[in-house]
């Protein structure tokens, strides 16, 4: 799934319309595996105590026909992108949809996150600098990420 032209990589937090158990967060990113392949979209997501985060990487009109769909799924409401940027690389290229057992608490933790998440559903106060910040810790292995 590599490729050199440009690609769109959209970050976005939601809450979800109500509690879900890990099992079924697991079968939503089996399902997206195979759709994700089809569209050549690639990304992570990780969900704990009602927030997902999700990072989408690939074709821009593709990426944003999903978000669009994405954002009609009523699971979850109060969608926000946290980053849109064009770029020529991917970070999680060869992932049609990689999911993380990393806790809010645990993107908290990271050096200069300032508690973001820790109270758990505070998306107005994540900015691109946290979002940057939770990538390069995805990047570098510090938040498990499991392959798709």
């Amino acid at each position: 799934m590599s490729q050199t032209a440009p690609l769109l990589r959209l970050v976005y937090a939601s809450q979800a319309t109500r509690e879900m158990s890990f099992d079924r967060v697991l079968t939503i990113v089996a399902k997206s595996r195979s759709a994700n392949k089809a569209r050549n979209i690639t990304g992570i997501m990780l969900y704990d105590r009602g927030v997902f985060l999700q990072v989408l990487e690939g074709p821009e009109d593709a990426v944003h026909a999903l978000y669009a769909s994405i954002s009609r799924d009523a699971r979850h409401h109060g969608l926000k992108v946290l980053m849109e940027e064009k770029t020529t690389t991917r970070l999680f290229n060869g992932w049609s949809m990689g999911h993380s057992g990393a806790t809010l608490a645990d993107i908290s933790g990271l050096p200069g996150m300032n508690d973001v998440f820790l109270n758990g559903q505070d998306l107005e106060s994540i900015g691109e600098n946290e979002v940057r910040r939770i990538l390069d810790a995805f990047r570098v292995g510090e938040l498990g990420l499991k392959s798709a």
